[in-house]
């Protein structure tokens, strides 16, 4: 990732698509990035968040079906914003605040209904 940092992402090294050995070099990247970025916020947590309230024993409890419930609100709420005319950052400020505590209170809605719990 030092490499995309240091030249850009337009740099001819980084390619759009296709198969050619600059995709596959932006492929590599993307992919390590995403799997460091598991690993490594997986262990910061691990390691720094020892202590748990209720609050939090809850949050944790309901994450595999944030998980799951996530993705549907995200497109849905991002195909509704997507002819509105925001930049990418105010449409991800809205989708990000308006999705996680969304996710959470489906995820902790649905776990109370009987037979999801024992699945999520």
């Amino acid at each position: 990732m030092a490499v995309l940092f240091g030249v850009g992402a337009d740099a001819p090294c980084f390619g759009s698509g296709g198969l050619n050995a600059p995709a596959a070099l932006w492929a590599v990247c993307e992919s390590a990035l995403c799997v460091s970025l598991c690993v490594g916020l997986l262990t910061l947590f691990r390691e720094a968040v020892t202590g748990g309230g209720r609050v939090s024993r809850e949050l944790a409890a309901d994450s595999y079906a944030v998980y799951i419930v996530h993705l549907p609100l995200v497109v849905t709420l991002q195909y509704y914003l997507s002819g509105r005319g925001l930049s990418a950052a105010a449409a991800w400020t809205a989708v990000s605040g308006a999705v996680v505590p969304a996710a959470f209170l489906l995820a902790a809605g649905l776990r109370r209904l009987p037979g999801f719990r024992r699945v999520l």
